[in-house]
């Protein structure tokens, strides 16, 4: 599983990537510079796309003020 920033136009958000391909798109849900910050910790830590619902909405919670 591989996470990307994913952006067009004025909405940035998340890709979600399984062996090169996409399997999902999350726009618009932050700011470009927060979010390249949770893409690379999802990376990091392998998150599984499972929790990644959770995990955004934690992050709009806790950390997009």
């Amino acid at each position: 599983m591989e996470y990307k920033l994913y952006s067009e136009e004025d909405s940035c958000g998340i890709e979600v990537l399984r062996r090169g391909q996409r399997v999902r798109v999350i726009p618009d849900i932050g700011e470009k510079e927060k979010l390249s910050e949770l893409v690379a910790l999802l990376n990091e830590l392998g998150a599984d796309e499972e929790q990644l619902d959770y995990i955004i909405e934690d992050h709009l919670t806790f950390f997009s003020r």
